[in-house]
């Protein structure tokens, strides 16, 4: 379990921040340092709110 603070800036310049509590089960830390987790974590949402953002805007 990896607690974490997550920074994201919408397409607007909104900026949001809150506090996320991953869970995963690759708990070699050596092979998967908690930083790096948190990273694709926060890469994975950018790229949610992208698809989220276009489908909407063609609506």
């Amino acid at each position: 379990m990896i607690d974490a603070n997550i920074t994201v800036t919408g397409a607007d310049g909104t900026v949001f921040t809150g506090s996320y509590r991953l869970v995963t089960t690759l708990t070699d830390a050596s092979r998967y340092p908690a930083a790096a987790l948190v990273g694709l974590y926060h890469q994975r949402w950018e790229h949610t709110n992208l698809r989220t953002t276009r489908s909407s805007t063609r609506s």
